[in-house]
């Protein structure tokens, strides 16, 4: 049983609780009789704290309105009103019904706030600086949580988004290989099996015209191998769809976005373009990643009657003139483009730009 309970704590629940220690310390210094009273009502708030983490439904509604009563009388007894942070933070990132959170917002701020003025008042003024910040975060600890809270629920969300379109993508693909496989192959294999046949019955009767139904196996046997080495080919390339698809996840990771113009266009271009293409864009994106400190990586695809053209560019601090191009990955650029007649530059304006063009064969 304990064993599962701790199984979904993580460490960071433990680590929230070293917060408690200057009220812990401010409990030790009362009177032992009132010691006990202060260690069994702490006992109590730190089951609440637990139980709000575990538990779900009612369960989770009762314990934070204990808590919040709890904070309410270390505030007024002790005058500490901190741990009412804890309970905001409980309030704004767990799942709760409307009309359930909007009481206990209601209910925070009034019994948190009204305490909260109420110590102030008996503060020196040398401590009123310092109780306006702590105040501060009784304020915002609630929205805080609220805000994070859902940027966490949409991140999940767009995580299990992207694993089901993963899904979706593969297994069209199995669809598409198997069809494939099945109109170029599949009668040819019967072929095959027929021509066998007939060679094994012209063995003996007529060995040239069998000799003749050998070499139309082997002649195709040879060109079913090439289809099949074509299309594993084929799936060994990169394209364009699924290069912008992963990376765009890779640098949302690192809370960069990823902007594209022209994108349904060169989704339309030759398959060796589109392949070095990709090549290049998670160069740039790894690039864009490990050095930039960019919000925004742009890509701008284009063609005229003789080029295609990819044009990089981000908002980060661009290429640093002291590291040198292996650096930032951009030798591999130049190689690539170079290798298939391609011109690229590399230069800052407002970040890193990296500009290529690719000539159009034939």
């Amino acid at each position: 049983m304990f064993r599962t309970i701790f199984k979904k704590l993580t460490p960071i629940n433990f680590y929230w609780l070293i917060f408690l220690i200057p009220i812990l310390s401010v409990g030790s210094q009362l009177p032992l009789k009132l010691q006990v009273i202060f260690w069994l009502l702490i006992i109590v708030w730190l089951a609440t704290y637990f139980i709000i983490y575990l538990s779900r439904g009612w369960l989770t509604l009762s314990a934070i309105w204990l808590q919040l009563g709890l904070d309410a009388i270390f505030s007024l007894w002790l005058g500490y009103p901190y741990l009412f942070i804890f309970t905001g933070f409980f309030i704004g990132s767990e799942r709760l019904e409307k009309k359930s959170r909007l009481s206990l917002v209601g209910g925070y701020y009034l019994l948190a706030m009204g305490l909260y003025i109420g110590a102030m008042l008996t503060l020196k003024e040398g401590n009123l600086y310092e109780a306006l910040i702590n105040g501060l975060f009784i304020i915002l600890s609630l929205p805080v949580a609220y805000y994070s809270s859902e940027q966490r629920r949409r991140h999940i969300q767009i995580v299990q988004d992207n694993e089901r379109l993963t899904y979706i993508v593969k297994k069209a693909e199995r669809e598409r290989i198997a069809q494939e496989l099945h109109d170029n192959l599949g009668q040819s294999f019967s072929v095959l099996a027929l021509k066998a046949e007939l060679a094994k019955k012209l063995a003996v009767k007529d060995p040239a015209l069998a000799s003749q139904q050998l070499d139309d196996i082997a002649k195709t046997a040879r060109a079913d191998l090439d289809l099949v080495r074509e299309i594993v080919a084929g799936l060994r390339k990169d394209l364009l769809v699924q290069t912008l698809a992963q990376e765009s996840i890779n640098l949302k990771l690192a809370k960069i976005g990823l902007k594209t113009d022209g994108e349904k266009t060169a989704l339309n271009w030759s398959e060796d373009i589109q392949e070095l293409l990709a090549q290049v864009i998670k160069e740039v994106s790894t690039n864009c990643i490990r050095h930039s400190g960019a919000r925004d990586l742009t890509l701008i695809f284009s063609q005229d009657e003789t080029n295609y053209y990819l044009k990089a560019s981000d908002d980060g601090q661009g290429f640093k003139t002291d590291l040198s191009k292996e650096t930032y990955g951009l030798s591999g650029i130049q190689k690539r483009v170079a290798s298939f007649g391609g011109e690229v530059s590399f230069r800052n304006q407002g970040g890193a730009v990296i500009e290529l063009s690719l000539p159009k064969k034939g």
